[in-house]
């Protein structure tokens, strides 16, 4: 039986998977916003790790600025 990869690598497999150090990885995914996945953010896409690999600048560009609401409190919402 044939074993089918993982979706989502703990911190050392995605850096066994990209060939670097955790801690590499860890800054990468700093600097470069590469996206965490899971409930703690401890985990990686290994689609997203192969596409930064094919371009690091990938999730950079992705980064999209959502204003904050500036109130304060609940959204009043009229019926």
């Amino acid at each position: 039986m044939r074993e089918i990869p993982a979706a989502y690598l703990t911190v050392e497999e995605a850096a066994a998977h990209v060939g670097k150090s955790t801690r590499t990885l860890l800054r990468w995914a700093k600097q470069y916003q590469i996206p965490r996945k899971g409930p703690c953010r401890n985990q990686f896409g290994r689609a997203d790790l192969d596409a930064f690999m094919d371009d690091p600048e990938v999730f950079l560009a992705a980064k999209i600025h959502m204003p904050r609401h500036k109130g304060g409190g609940f959204t009043r919402v009229v019926a």
